[in-house]
């Protein structure tokens, strides 16, 4: 009965952003949506009371329309590819901290990775969780950016310029 349920909930989320394609129903308001306008016929508010989509995408796409949508998706795949662009580069750091500095990457990709695979059946896309690996990942990104310049500017101008040190490998 569970899927069944998805499977209805995900039907009507696609009919409010076939209704609504541009800015969706409004976030927040799947629930109120789907309990007055979009309950299946025949369905009364006790055989089918006000529910959530049960899923981050279709609830997006019927909050926010196909822009959310949009902009979810390549919120997550822009942070899978930065992240993992920046998981190949590690090589270049020097080998004490690079070991450290790989795995936090590959953690917050995990992290990524499995709330987008949970997400097709939860409705948590209001949750910080996803907002907080994606912190995680533009900082790390950033301190790999800064410490790769350092580097550079290392080499570039010699040893004898001091600038922040960073333990990195030189050229």
């Amino acid at each position: 009965s569970s899927a069944a349920l998805r499977l209805i909930l995900w039907d009507q989320a696609i009919n409010m952003a076939n209704d609504h394609p541009i800015l969706g129903v409004g976030a927040g308001h799947f629930s109120v949506a789907f309990g007055t306008t979009y309950r299946p016929a025949g369905e009364s508010t006790t055989s089918l009371p006000w529910q959530n989509a049960h899923s981050i995408y279709f609830m997006i796409l019927a909050e926010l329309g196909y822009p959310g949508l949009l902009m979810l998706l390549l919120f997550i795949i822009t942070n899978l590819v930065t992240n993992n662009r920046h998981i190949r580069a590690c090589h270049k750091l020097d080998p004490a901290i690079q070991l450290t500095h790989r795995r936090l990457l590959i953690s917050a990709d995990s992290c990524l990775i499995a709330f987008a695979i949970t997400g097709t059946f939860l409705s948590g896309i209001y949750y910080p969780h996803f907002y907080i690996v994606a912190g995680v990942i533009t900082a790390n990104v950033l301190i790999f950016q800064r410490m790769i310049a350092t580097m550079d500017e290392k080499i570039t101008h010699g040893n004898d310029q001091a600038t922040t040190e960073l333990p990195v490998k030189s050229g």
